[in-house]
């Protein structure tokens, strides 16, 4: 069975076909969630009666690992994160938290500098966090082809679609999840003469010194650091099919863990892919090989929509709350109540009367939204006034006596 909701398999199976328009992230050590975008009954609806084609839901699945003799089973399917919005059709893409083991999850709007993000952990997923750039509009169909890209630290992130006429690339903090515009490189159209050359895929290099960005017929380099026009060099044309000189339109590039990159085809005949040996290195002395990767099927559309999982903790952040937590033993647990809680939190630790503690209170992000020194009263507890804070999840760490307790409160 497939990951989408019925009406949508039965009249067409190729969704799961767009480029990023899929991704899978890890749910703690034994499951992952696998997320998908998809349309709802109305936007059905709307397309089916040539209104207008628009995606408009993203959905998650569930897969338990130690299910099926370790072979993984899907235990919960098509739960609805967001709905009733215009979402691209692609350029899903996701990057570690500052904190190293959580994971923002993007998905863009169709035509907006528009992102919703999520933040995805082994307890749960929050969100969407709506996160918007001061940047005009992308007409046209924009949202049909395309792709997104972190670079490898994760503070930088690039994308294109159709009708962009080049790459904006971000600034992105792991920690808050913010973007701020860096810079937008203009991509000139090789062949004025190809009706069909859009701008369809973005990569950044493993240093992430360089850019590459191509339309349907034409590969480019950028170097980062220069804003300039001269920063744009081309590298490679449209690749041809040998005798019959019929031009084989470039789709993404995504960056394979031998660190070369590779660059997809747009359509189903061909059993071979272009890379670039040394995406490192400035100009052609990148290496660009035409068609020099075999594959043992016919590919097309894109190529597995993997993020950098080696990415760790953005270290000396405040972001970073996952630090080695030193267990008391059992007849010291903590205690917090009630939980849930609307006013003011009752804490108890196992410390004697007059300790002092450190006390932080973080958002589901990762924010600092309390932080103050309590001294436990003669019955072991202490009070935290949570009236003012937003409704949500919260970590609360406490750290005193060579001692750390962290524990989720959720506020209603």
């Amino acid at each position: 069975q497939g990951l989408n909701p019925d009406h949508i398999r039965k009249d067409d199976n190729t969704w799961s076909n767009w480029t990023q328009n899929s991704i899978i992230l890890p749910k703690g050590d034994d499951g992952y969630y696998v997320f998908t975008t998809t349309m709802s009954d109305s936007a059905w609806e709307d397309w089916d009666k040539a209104i207008r084609f628009r995606f408009d839901m993203l959905t998650y699945h569930e897969v338990d690992m130690k299910e099926n003799e370790g072979k993984g089973k899907v235990v919960k399917r098509n739960q609805v994160l967001i709905k009733d919005v215009v979402l691209s059709h692609n350029r899903m893409t996701a990057v570690k938290h500052g904190n190293g083991r959580d994971w923002w999850l993007v998905k863009p709007h169709q035509t907006k500098h528009l992102f919703y993000l999520f933040l995805v952990t082994p307890d749960g997923i929050t969100g969407p966090f709506e996160k918007q750039v001061n940047l005009p509009d992308i007409a046209g169909i924009s949202g049909i082809d395309g792709q997104s890209t972190f670079n490898r630290t994760g503070d930088k992130y690039a994308y294109v679609s159709w009708e962009t006429d080049g790459v904006f690339v971000l600034n992105f903090d792991r920690c808050t999840g913010d973007f701020s515009p860096y810079h937008f490189y203009s991509i000139p159209t090789r062949d004025s003469t190809l009706s069909y050359d859009f701008a369809s895929g973005t990569c950044f290099s493993p240093d992430g010194k360089l850019l590459y960005a191509n339309t349907s017929n034409a590969i480019y380099q950028i170097e980062v650091a220069d804003t300039s026009a001269s920063s744009v060099q081309f590298i490679h044309g449209n690749d041809l099919v040998d005798s019959q000189r019929i031009p084989t339109p470039y789709m993404t590039i995504d960056l394979g863990a031998d660190d070369r990159l590779y660059i997809a085809n747009q359509n189903y005949w061909r059993n071979t892919i272009s890379y670039i040996e040394e995406p490192n290195k400035r100009g052609q002395a990148c290496n660009f090989c035409a068609q020099c990767l075999t594959t043992p099927f016919k590919n097309a559309v894109g190529l597995p929509n993997m993020p950098y999982y080696h990415l760790g903790k953005k270290e000396g952040s405040e972001c970073d709350t996952l630090k080695p937590i030193v267990k008391a033993p059992t007849w010291q647990a903590i205690r917090i109540y009630p939980n849930p809680v609307s006013g003011m939190l009752n804490v108890y630790l196992p410390l004697e009367e007059n300790t002092t503690v450190s006390v932080r209170l973080y958002n589901a992000i990762g924010q600092k939204v309390f932080s103050s020194n309590r001294t436990t009263n003669a019955l072991q507890q202490f009070t935290i006034d949570m009236n003012a804070l937003a409704k949500g999840i919260y970590i609360l760490r406490i750290e005193g006596e060579g001692q750390v307790w962290k524990e989720k409160v959720v506020k209603d």
